[in-house]
């Protein structure tokens, strides 16, 4: 395994206890890379999944290696309607995300593998979809955190051979056995019937279509280069490829790989409509939203609600603010404790002792769709709203006071 890292620097391994992940587990411990542990507890198999998340707890402590892990039956549950598979992932990724940031770490290792890789490349061919890669990177950069893959040079039966000859322990994900998954049933009834040459057939088609697709992902790098929204005009005269490219450039930190022509292209068509405000859904949480002319992307973000026992300094995901004395907003001690919170569509603000509807409000100020699901309401401890911050392009704050919205 060759590592082309600062292994001074913490990293996180993204584990499930399965033979992949444990593999990869025991070559980073023998590399002396130092790295923090993450689970996530799905509780889609009842006492297995407890007996995953203990075991591993047990093995990270006997070797006093951190760990950290997701009990996902604290959150809400998805619908009905929701692909589980989608749903996992961004659970997932939203609490490396989360780890990442808690650590200051380098980079997430990632135990995919080559039959991983052959799986994706397969499934993106059967799909016939804009891709921004073909199969699967050694390196990226997704959801904020740089990404590594080292075993995509192994097979599976490779790993679990490796895991055994090296007495690491591993569980066997039974749902990987059935063909409930698209995923699961090209591994069974394709790759697994693979010859070495074969596979090496398919290894060769994916660099060659990789090597063609370089000159039009340096394009879209460089079309985006760090902006986080696009005119329409500048859409228009691009023709459907180089969209394609720099959407994926746009949504890849979301970590959206693949999407539909057909989707693709009504996106393009979208770009001279007359309506003020589109938004389509990329996945269960990432929209393309086009809104007075720009276009940009937006992830749904979870409801928050904070409560300010008294004046003072507060710094929190959304915004920052100095409310040591915010009297200059019509803030009062006799206010508190507040409530700052997502606004909702039933809320209402007394404006000059006139009612208004919020969604109103930010319709009158051409706030960005995006922006009204995440933007903060201030309530009092009667339970009425008392402030808003103003939303305008360029706004500039005169305020004593201070508001700092990290919104997007």
């Amino acid at each position: 395994m060759n590592l082309n890292i600062d292994k001074t620097k913490l990293y996180l391994l993204a584990c499930s206890f399965g033979p992949d992940s444990m593999a990869l587990f025991d070559m980073l411990r023998k590399e002396n890379v130092s790295f923090v542990v993450c689970h996530v507890n799905y509780h889609k198999r009842g006492d297995v999944s407890n007996f995953e998340e203990k075991s591993l707890k047990e093995y990270c402590n006997k070797l006093n290696i951190k760990f950290e892990c997701l009990d996902t039956s604290n959150l809400e549950k998805p619908s009905s309607n929701v692909n589980f598979q989608a749903y996992a992932r961004d659970v997932r990724y939203a609490f490396f995300k989360k780890i990442y940031l808690k650590y200051r770490a380098s980079g997430l290792f990632v135990a995919h593998q080559l039959d991983d890789l052959l799986e994706t490349y397969l499934i993106q061919k059967k799909r016939n979809a804009y891709v921004s890669s073909y199969g699967l990177e050694k390196e990226s950069f997704n959801y904020g955190m740089k990404i590594f893959r080292p075993l995509l040079d192994y097979s599976k039966k490779e790993l679990e051979e490796y895991d055994l000859k090296n007495n690491v322990p591993y569980s066997i994900d039974s749902s990987n056995l059935t063909d409930l998954y698209t995923r699961n049933k090209i591994r069974h009834s394709v790759i697994e019937k693979l010859s070495l040459e074969e596979k090496q057939k398919i290894l060769d088609e994916i660099r060659q279509k990789n090597i063609s697709l370089c000159s039009d992902r340096k394009f879209a790098k460089a079309f985006i280069d760090g902006r986080d929204s696009i005119s329409t005009s500048e859409i228009d005269k691009l023709d459907i490829k180089q969209f394609s490219f720099v959407l994926f450039e746009f949504v890849n930190k979301y970590g959206i790989y693949s999407i539909s022509k057909n989707k693709i292209e009504s996106l393009k068509n979208l770009v001279n409509s007359n309506k003020s405000n589109i938004k389509v859904k990329l996945s269960d949480t990432i929209f393309y939203c086009q809104e007075y002319g720009e276009i940009t992307i937006y992830e749904t973000k979870r409801k928050y609600s904070y409560l300010l026992e008294k004046p003072g300094v507060y710094s929190f995901d959304e915004f920052d603010l100095d409310f040591t004395n915010a009297e200059d907003r019509n803030i009062k001690e006799a206010d508190y404790p507040l409530i700052i919170r997502n606004s909702n569509k039933n809320d209402k603000y007394i404006i000059k002792n006139y009612t208004k509807s919020v969604s109103r409000l930010f319709l009158d100020w051409k706030m960005p769709w995006h922006l009204r699901q995440d933007w903060p309401v201030i309530v009092n401890k009667n339970g009425a709203i008392i402030y808003i911050p103003r939303y305008r392009k360029k706004f500039i704050d005169n305020h004593t006071s201070k508001f700092f919205i990290k919104l997007k």
